[in-house]
């Protein structure tokens, strides 16, 4: 039996060292050597995706299949595209840009861990001593408290008393010719009227009461006194 040494160095590291002597046949096409400059490519424009022409034949194959308005129903979908003109509208095709959609910005490689901040103390009566570690212990804090109970201990007591002040009402004056409302011109009509009725209604009371009975025939006019022919010479009778 033969026994070997530990070999020094493994199979991949023989793999490695093999791979990196072998040159392939299309690297020298590709990289020519270290001096020379690789011609940049030109960014490949993006289809439309959608052809307008197509667009437009759909939109008259729809419309000649279509039935009248009149039978109801819902209409044919038509595509827009925007015909503004004896031919499709083109839109032009941009390019996107990375650095536009990045925001203008150069993204960071490494990241620095932000620093920790303090908890903000919020001291509104400045019972904690500023720099004292320590300070919201309750050692350190009732002293300040009992302080703080004198001093409110110490302000006067609130009292519960008010009083009413009614101020003096002037008296009402007579109205004066300037306080005086100008009356409408209905209601003078309206109060006309009713003083023209009310005297017709007195002067209807004043008559006879035969007048006052509108049921009895009355001549619509009085007539000539009838003349009387006689052959009596009497003047007397005559007046008669």
């Amino acid at each position: 039996m033969l026994n070997l040494p530990t070999p020094q160095i493994t199979d991949k590291e023989l793999h490695d060292l093999t791979a990196m002597g072998v040159l392939g046949d299309k690297t020298p096409g590709l990289v020519r050597g270290p001096s020379a400059t690789p011609t940049p490519m030109r960014t490949p424009a993006t289809s439309t995706g959608v052809d307008s022409l197509v667009m437009e034949a759909q939109n008259l194959l729809a419309l000649e299949r279509s039935q009248t308005p009149l039978h109801g129903g819902e209409n044919a979908f038509l595509h827009p595209t925007d015909f503004n003109g004896a031919t499709p509208k083109t839109r032009v095709v941009q390019t996107p840009n990375a650095l536009a959609l990045a925001g203008g910005l150069t993204p960071r490689t490494a990241q620095q861990p932000a620093a920790v901040q303090r908890t903000l103390v919020r001291d509104a009566f400045r019972i904690n001593l500023a720099g004292d570690e320590y300070d919201s212990t309750p050692a350190v804090v009732e002293p300040d408290r009992q302080q703080l109970r004198v001093h409110l201990s110490a302000l006067p007591k609130p009292k519960n008393e008010f009083g009413l002040a009614i101020a003096d009402v002037p008296d009402e004056e007579a109205p004066t010719a300037m306080d005086e409302m100008v009356p409408d011109a209905d209601d003078v009509l309206r109060w006309e009227r009713e003083q023209k009725s009310e005297e017709e209604r007195i002067a209807f009371l004043l008559k006879s009461t035969v007048l006052q009975r509108p049921e009895l025939p009355r001549p619509r006019r009085a007539g000539p006194l009838p003349v009387r022919f006689g052959s009596s010479n009497d003047g007397i009778e005559a007046m008669i």
